[in-house]
């Protein structure tokens, strides 16, 4: 499993299987299921910073980019 945080997009993508998926759909408002074959390989969460406090999950997650991160954890030493 991998869980990748980008905050340009305000966004999470929990992916449980790697490779395309061949079909999406909405479970919620903000809540895309991607599935191959019918099984769920990924959820995206839409807007996260309004659904969960992203810093306290910070060191659990795979940044978009090394500079995504280190602008990650200022921002969480300044607020």
């Amino acid at each position: 499993m991998k869980i990748e945080y980008f905050p340009e997009a305000d966004s999470l993508y929990i992916r449980f299987n790697s490779g395309p998926a061949d079909d999406s759909d909405t479970a919620d408002e903000d809540v895309v299921v991607d599935r191959r074959k019918g099984k769920i390989i990924g959820l995206e969460i839409l807007g996260i910073s309004r659904h969960a406090d992203v810093k306290q999950f910070e060191t659990d997650i795979t940044y978009s980019s090394p500079e995504v991160r280190d602008e990650m954890r200022k921002a969480a030493v300044v607020r």
